[in-house]
């Protein structure tokens, strides 16, 4: 990744209603979401998350698919890699595990031999994702200025 794409990734980032769509994304990997879904749970209104989702996507943080006559988004987590990648390649001197960095594996690495085992890693089931979403919207927390 060059500089000038991480900062402008950094400048889409530096939103809070478009940080809060693309945190809802990485939450539904690998489900993709239908704008209507994204607009119901953040309590945004269509206009406004049409605008969050192209300039996400223009820079690559999600991707959108067609099918028929509907739309699905799912955030890029090679770019999410990729950016991390950037942020800490020069640590510690080319050495992050030295100061305690996550250390990424490919799914091999990690043991997961297929789609499904990938699906169930580090993923909290449906429920447990709307109550926190709901706690947040009582504590008046991850709510986009619109």
């Amino acid at each position: 990744m060059e500089t000038i794409n991480a900062t402008e990734i950094f400048a889409t980032l530096g939103h809070e209603g478009r940080l809060s769509v693309l945190r809802l994304l990485i939450a539904e990997v690998p489900d993709p979401l239908r704008p209507t879904d994204i607009a119901a749970t953040l309590g945004l209104k269509a206009n406004t998350l049409s605008t969050y989702l192209s300039v996400l996507e223009r820079v690559g943080l999600i991707q959108s698919k067609r099918d028929g006559t509907s739309i699905y988004y799912t955030a890029s987590m090679p770019q999410m890699g990729a950016l991390i990648e950037f942020l800490s390649i020069d640590c510690c001197n080319g050495h992050p595990e030295t100061c305690g960095l996550p250390q990424f594996q490919t799914d091999e690495e990690e043991g997961f031999s297929d789609d499904k085992d990938r699906n169930q890693r580090h993923r909290p089931d449906r429920e447990t994702r709307a109550t926190l979403v709901l706690r947040r919207r009582a504590r008046g927390g991850d709510r986009p200025a619109e």
